[in-house]
């Protein structure tokens, strides 16, 4: 979690009085080399999300595995845990 992030949560928790405590951890290199994030599938997989590969750069792709939310699980769109992993170029178009 980010400085950001946890100045805002300790703010709210001083604003209702929530009996927690919050840290915050920051390094100087990328994330990758404290947390690697590949392959992220697997990683929402873990957790009972369905995931749906995609290229980044095909939009109808990218709508369509959006709006496969709730049809193959039979839950409603807003409680089908569906992580979209998109395969594009960073910063980059084709």
């Amino acid at each position: 979690m980010g400085l950001a992030q946890s100045i805002g949560m300790a703010l709210e928790a001083k604003m209702t009085k929530a009996p927690y405590t919050v840290y915050a951890l920051q390094n100087d290199g990328r994330s990758d080399d404290i947390m690697p994030m590949e392959p992220i599938d697997r990683k929402f997989e873990a957790f009972n999300w369905r995931v749906v590969a995609v290229d980044g750069h095909d939009m109808k792709a990218v709508v369509a595995a959006l709006g496969s939310a709730g049809k193959r699980t039979g839950k409603p769109p807003s409680d089908d845990e569906l992580a979209t992993a998109c395969k594009d170029i960073a910063g980059g178009c084709p």
